[in-house]
């Protein structure tokens, strides 16, 4: 490409002192579809032609332009060349047409090389895009895109001009934020700069990824305080793919199972219900595990107990204080009995 500008650049900066002029000054061409440029000059001549394999134009004196038309090209290697015969010359002006034959792909798709199935968190795959017979090599791009997220550009160096397969790669260790993302690639010729707008390209189909990972217990539970004789229920939950099976444990007896979530009730909790209570998230070969420590809170029964010995303390001061206030009563009355008593006359 870049001996392609400096040569425009050239023809461009010499275009007002040589007396060949070529419209337009490049060419871009798909293989198989027509082709045209002109030829012009306007110094005196003895005769101007095309020199080509393909649509050759014969040396003619009478004219200023000639046209070099083709309706099928099909020279992947075609190099035009107009030649004038200007007069006090001893050697013909000649000039060579730059001609980008190009041929868009057959196909383009992309794989896991080496695997099938779903891919494992964390592991190293490699990705590689397949493109089918395009030309020329050397302007070809291959994009790797994750959704609309461009990952990765690939270009190629090889020289040959003719159609040829071409193999792109892109490494990706996948976590689980990229389960049932879309990978694709996209074949793009670069035939600047003289290239059709938009240029060429071709998309391959998304191949989209299930990404296995281990499960991760999401529940944050570390220990529970419950009242005797109360009910407590202990929830566990847990995310993974597949989706994890949630099993609750005491004293090494599963107790309940569930499918992502699992939650055990215990009713009327007494000191035969404290411990650990183990709860494991299991998922293809991995499991992860949380403790639970369920401790009995006697602080209910110490307050109630509390309050009874208080109410029945209570009782016993209030009991008591009415006998003293019923017995003072009894002597204050009897005195004042004794204290009426008529006096006997001498």
């Amino acid at each position: 490409m870049l001996h392609l500008t400096s040569l425009l650049l050239i023809i461009l900066i010499n275009v007002g002192n040589c007396p060949v002029v070529l419209q337009p000054p490049a060419v871009v061409v798909e293989y198989g579809t027509s082709v045209s440029a002109n030829c012009s000059t306007s110094k005196p001549h003895f005769g101007m032609a095309w020199e080509v394999p393909q649509g050759a134009v014969d040396l003619r004196e009478d004219v200023q332009l000639i046209t070099w038309n083709l309706s099928r090209l099909e020279d992947w290697d075609i190099k035009p060349l107009c030649y004038i015969n200007i007069k006090n010359q001893t050697k013909p002006d000649k000039r060579h047409l730059p001609v980008i034959v190009y041929k868009t792909p057959d196909n383009v798709y992309n794989s896991i090389v080496n695997h099938t199935g779903p891919v494992i968190e964390g592991r190293q795959y490699e990705l590689q895009c397949d493109v089918q017979n395009v030309a020329p090599v050397h302007r070809l791009t291959v994009k790797w895109y994750k959704g609309q997220t461009l990952l990765k550009d690939t270009f190629f160096n090889d020289s040959i001009k003719t159609p040829v397969n071409q193999s792109a790669t892109l490494q990706i260790s996948p976590s689980r934020a990229d389960d049932a993302a879309d990978y694709w690639c996209e074949a793009e010729l670069r035939l600047e700069p003289a290239a059709p707008q938009p240029p060429p390209t071709m998309k391959s189909n998304p191949l989209n990824i299930t990404v296995h990972y281990a499960p991760q217990i999401v529940s944050r539970m570390n220990s529970v305080l419950v009242p005797i004789f109360s009910d407590v229920s202990l929830n566990c939950s847990a995310e993974g793919n597949p989706e994890p099976t949630v099993m609750w444990s005491f004293k090494n007896q599963t107790i309940i199972t569930g499918r992502r979530q699992s939650t055990l009730t215990i009713s009327r909790a007494t000191s035969a219900n404290a411990g650990i209570y183990t709860c494991t998230a299991t998922s293809l070969s991995w499991s992860q595990t949380r403790e639970v420590k369920v401790e009995e809170d006697y602080r209910f029964l110490l307050i109630s107990v509390f309050i009874i010995v208080f109410i029945i303390i209570f009782l016993i001061i209030l009991v008591a204080y009415k006998k003293k206030r019923t017995r003072k009563y009894d002597i204050t009355r009897n005195n004042n009995c004794m204290a009426m008593k008529p006096l006997k006359n001498n």
